[in-house]
């Protein structure tokens, strides 16, 4: 496990994670062609790109690096595949007992994916999981009887006020899921999720399902991470009907700086202060950037949020998805969603 922890920490720390770069190509290919943003993302097929990836483009090149380990064990790489994961679960076990997999559930989102192997030590099931995609720098190990080498609550630490406990099990109710839960702490007061991961079966839609979904949801960022898994440089933003703006991100002498901006700032570049130009250069070179690179991803990104047309139909797209394919218990009906 070791080997396969090292070479999921130089991918953390060599490899963005990106929900950016894509979403500009899909907005500027849709503003070329123009008519309705439903009609164009319907059709609208997205692609992986080097070192321009979110969860999706990440699973495939941890599963790739795998390989690497082949000499030594082999088929280790391909004992792993993608596993599709629901995140925020309202009704955990309504959804498990829907039936054996998401194929039974009456609307499934599958807004992220993991990789996942399954695994027997001295005759006892258990799963191993990697998740590069919310940052976290181990393989995580899933028995279910829940004993050794079972990894139980971990810590992943983000700031000083803000931190999640992490923890996997096998479902009770249906052990064809794992449920993903996390305790998230953010200024002294805890909030609980929970997540399914079907890994039962490989996940063969992440590109066409998760990478699209990603597309119009309406958080984005480009971050650089480290060994750990820590964020140290980038940048993040919510899209928002108006006055959109993003908290950039610098890492100066390993103190990370984080600084709010509105995008309309970048309507007018010529006449952004020299402080926040210093600021973006440093983070280009720290996400590995061409030089200016990030100015100009900044310029393009405010062009594209000032078109409130576009962003009103990208945030009803985002609604429709949450509303009529996330998931809902069987009992309801289409006409109980407002």
């Amino acid at each position: 496990m070791k080997a396969s922890n090292n070479i999921l920490r130089m991918l953390l720390a060599e490899e963005n994670y990106d929900s950016v770069s894509n979403f500009l190509t899909m907005a500027e290919h849709y503003m070329m062609i123009g008519g309705p943003l439903h009609d164009f993302f319907n059709r609208y097929q997205p692609s992986l790109r080097e070192n321009r990836n979110t969860c999706v483009g990440l699973a495939f090149q941890l599963m790739l690096r795998l390989h690497d380990l082949d000499r030594w064990f082999p088929e280790y790489a391909s004992s792993f595949a993608l596993a599709s994961c629901e995140e925020n679960i309202s009704d955990v076990e309504r959804y498990v007992i829907d039936g054996p997999g998401p194929a039974s559930v009456i609307r499934t989102e599958k807004e992220h994916v993991v990789i996942c192997a399954k695994v027997y030590i001295d005759g006892r099931y258990g799963v191993i999981l990697a998740d590069p995609g919310y940052h976290i720098a181990h393989f995580v190990t899933i028995m279910a009887d829940r004993n050794y080498p079972h990894s139980g609550w971990h810590l992943q630490m983000f700031d000083f006020d803000f931190y999640k406990q992490i923890q996997y099990v096998l479902s009770p109710a249906n052990p064809n899921y794992l449920e993903w839960h996390e305790l998230k702490t953010r200024d002294g007061r805890t909030d609980k999720e929970v997540a399914l991961i079907y890994y039962a079966q490989p996940f063969l839609s992440a590109i066409p399902v998760t990478e699209k979904r990603n597309l119009v949801y309406k958080l984005k960022s480009v971050l650089a991470r480290d060994f750990e898994g820590k964020v140290r440089a980038g940048l993040f933003f919510r899209v928002l009907p108006t006055n959109s703006h993003f908290t950039i991100m610098v890492d100066y002498d390993g103190l990370p700086i984080r600084t709010k901006v509105d995008f309309d700032f970048f309507l007018f570049p010529e006449f952004l202060p020299a402080d926040l130009l210093l600021d973006i250069s440093r983070c280009n070179r720290q996400l590995g950037f061409a030089e200016g690179e990030l100015f100009d991803m900044l310029c393009r990104l405010a062009r594209l949020l000032a078109n409130e047309p576009f962003v009103s139909e990208m945030l009803h797209i985002d609604s429709y998805i949450k509303t009529y394919c996330g998931f809902r218990p069987r009992y309801y009906h289409d006409k109980d969603i407002v």
